[in-house]
């Protein structure tokens, strides 16, 4: 399965690429400047997720297809799915 989404932010235009950290204290994306260095995600659901619960609350967040580069809006995800 091909990965294609990403997760942009609105203002920056930086990229979050996993930062290999799995402490659930600790914040575990840093910003990219390229979308070739930003974590991949192939579940639209998943990477809307990680959106919405995930990344910083303080930035605004969108998700971008790698494969087409059309910009879209996390889904509306709850804590239970």
């Amino acid at each position: 399965m091909s990965k294609k989404y990403t997760v942009q932010n609105k203002e920056t235009k930086t990229f979050l690429k996993h930062n290999g950290n799995y402490n659930p204290c600790a914040y575990p994306y840093d910003d990219v400047e390229k979308i070739e260095d930003a974590t991949h995600w192939s579940d639209f659901r998943h990477v809307s997720y990680v959106a919405r619960w995930h990344a910083d609350s303080f930035c605004k967040w969108q998700l971008v297809n790698i494969d087409t580069g059309e910009v879209l809006e996390p889904m509306k995800i709850g804590l239970g799915g």
